[in-house]
């Protein structure tokens, strides 16, 4: 694959994954409709739901981010340097620098920016 190729792929997987967080974005809403509306044991599981969805919007908002870093001609590494969820940027560098295996994301990984 081309230089150029390569670019415009990251360039549209950056795009595509943008226009998912929007719809993450108002099932986010939702969730916290929910919360608001639920009572006990009904809205601690509603809280945990919402804060996955909040995991989801800025796993993918990191991924956006390093895939239109990396159409810009940007360095892989430090694209993936630039992110703010540690436990992602792990995963990613080890892909990169082939210096650990691929794992599965934990639910409670990461540096979450609840609620941001």
């Amino acid at each position: 694959m081309s230089a150029t190729s390569s670019c415009a792929l990251f360039s549209a997987l950056s795009a595509e994954l943008s226009a998912m967080m929007q719809t993450v974005d108002g099932l986010s809403g939702m969730a916290a409709d929910h919360v608001r509306q639920s009572q006990g044991g009904a809205r601690d599981r509603a809280l945990v739901d919402a804060q996955s969805i909040d995991d989801l919007s800025q796993r993918l908002s990191a991924l956006s981010e390093v895939a239109a870093a990396v159409a810009r001609g940007e360095d892989v590494a430090a694209a993936i340097g630039g992110v703010r969820l540690a436990d992602l940027q792990s995963r990613l560098r080890g892909v990169v620098l082939a210096s650990a295996p691929i794992a599965a994301p934990r639910p409670t990984a990461g540096d979450l920016l609840l609620f941001e």
